[in-house]
């Protein structure tokens, strides 16, 4: 790899939060104009107090004056909410490098992974520490060192340079806030398919360790590493071909949070290599209820209509296959004609997104679809991120005092720029997305119309042969076996939210003995 991981040091450099700036000197009227805003920033009056830097900042010849100036303008900035012209400014000063006409260095990278953090960002500002990480960062205080050390350890898992990130991961110790973070994102490299050095069985011990330290705290962020780390077990058996190991961790995903959905349906995978056909069909059945209407599932038909024909259940195979096909097929056709555009970026994300400024094509893209990325968190930082900028852009609007002047639309001009790069990286993301999923939709649509012709063929077979299909089904559906813990309820026609993920089949085997 290229960069060497800087491990944190005892540093002196700055405190994490100045509450007053030392006055200058008198002696010019921008040294005036400069402790009016100091004046001001630690009376709390940050509008007045950005007013005053941005003057000395853009009109002074001192760069000395200059160089304080623009710094002070990124922190009112930050305490005021304005945080696209602060990461500007923030990064502008943070690009120039360590050198020694620029003093602000170190604090700018502070300001910077304050902004990341207020935005959700894990693009703009990791990309930049990527680039310009180097020894320097020694000198940072431990917590920024290793909340910079998660963001380029993500963006390097991202691209693909798995022991770089895995690098960048394990040099977040233990007592550090990050380190949960992190060992789960190592878990998740060693267990990627794509990297070469897939470890399993180290992926587990990174699970195992989130799971014990999470288990039993109430905090959002313990929760939430803990279901997806969970869950992130289960795949991991999964993948290692242990089932039952799998499906027992796929029952302990928290119900109807974030990942209960999705370790419903994995888990009908799992139970059909267990060949475990009445619980598989109870998951699908599950995920298939009217409550979840929204949600992209077209694989689920898939494994429904596997078990059916596994079993000889012809009818039933046809039933799935076709209603994958009347549900599905036309959404096909729509992401195939949306791809066919050729459209500019933004575009594909006015898909998702009813972003002002533009006309909305939300309508156009089809609901499943649309919830379905709008459930992926890293385009929900994406959304955060543009929301976030038109909010801004209100605030500027309702400051009086900036009205009319330079300030203004500079900050609105930097706003708008940072909008424009936000965007054509959210729709980057969003157009690859939609090529991904339109290529798996037409992979499982493929697979039904397969599973269709199979169909036909083994009824003709069956047509041809002596076997009596009706006599052979009749009379043998019996009740499943139900644990003790549980009671044995008959399924109607209506669903319950509490007997969701407790479904079961029992299903006949049609198929002639051997």
């Amino acid at each position: 790899m290229n960069k060497k991981i800087i491990l944190a040091t005892l540093s002196l450099l700055f405190a994490l939060n100045f509450l007053s700036f030392p006055a200058f000197s008198q002696g010019t009227d921008k040294v005036t104009e400069m402790n009016q805003g100091i004046r001001a920033y630690n009376d709390n009056n940050f509008v007045d107090a950005a007013f005053f830097f941005y003057d000395v900042f853009e009109t002074t010849r001192t760069l000395k004056l200059k160089r304080k100036a623009e710094y002070y303008l990124g922190r009112s900035l930050v305490k005021q909410g304005l945080y696209q012209p602060a990461l500007y400014y923030f990064s502008v000063i943070f690009k120039r490098g360590p050198r020694r006409n620029n003093p602000y260095y170190f604090k700018s990278i502070q300001g910077l992974t304050q902004v990341a953090s207020a935005v959700k960002d894990d693009v703009i500002i990791p990309s930049l520490f990527d680039k310009h990480y180097n020894a320097r960062f020694s000198k940072l205080p431990a917590k920024i060192l290793y909340k910079i050390n998660l963001m380029v350890g993500l963006l390097s898992y991202r691209k693909g340079k798995f022991d770089e990130g895995l690098d960048f991961l394990s040099a977040i110790p233990r007592e550090n806030e990050n380190y949960v973070n992190a060992v789960y994102l190592k878990g998740i490299i060693y267990s990627h398919p794509r990297y070469a050095k897939k470890n399993f069985h180290k992926a587990l011990t990174m699970f195992k360790e989130i799971l014990e330290i999470t288990d039993g705290k109430k905090e959002e962020k313990d929760k939430r590493y803990n279901s997806i780390s969970t869950i992130a077990m289960a795949r991991t058996y999964y993948g290692m071909r242990k089932y039952p190991e799998s499906v027992e961790y796929y029952k302990k995903v928290e119900r109807f949070s974030h990942s209960w959905i999705d370790a419903l349906f994995e888990s009908s995978w799992a139970y059909l290599q267990m060949d475990d056909y009445g619980k598989a069909l109870g998951s699908i059945h599950s995920v298939q209820a009217p409550y979840f209407r929204s949600w992209y599932m077209p694989e689920s038909w898939i494994v429904k209509s596997t078990i059916f024909i596994l079993n000889c259940l012809y009818e039933e195979t046809k039933l799935s296959t076709k209603a994958l096909l009347d549900e599905y097929g036309p959404i096909a056709e729509n992401l195939k004609v949306l791809l066919e555009k050729r459209a500019r970026l933004a575009f594909y994300l006015k898909l998702v997104i009813p972003m002002e400024g533009g006309e909305s094509t939300v309508s156009v893209l089809p609901k499943k679809i649309r919830h379905h990325l709008m459930r992926n968190r890293r385009f929900n930082n994406f959304y955060n991120f543009i929301m976030e900028m038109e909010r801004e852009e209100k605030f500027i609007d309702q400051v009086g005092t900036w009205q009319g002047a330079k300030i203004s639309s500079e900050f609105k001009r930097i706003i708008d720029m940072q909008r424009k790069t936000m965007v054509r990286v959210a729709g980057q993301w969003v157009l690859t997305r939609l090529k991904n999923i339109y290529d798996s939709l037409i992979d499982h649509i493929n697979q039904a119309r397969l599973l269709s012709f199979e169909t036909s063929k083994a009824e003709k077979n069956l047509y041809l042969s002596t076997i009596d299909l009706e006599k052979r089904l009749a009379g043998i559906a019996g009740r499943p076996n139900i644990h003790s813990q549980y009671i044995y309820w008959t399924f109607g026609t209506e669903y319950w939210l509490d007997e969701l993920g407790y479904y079961e089949y029992t299903l006949v085997n049609a198929c002639q003995e051997r």
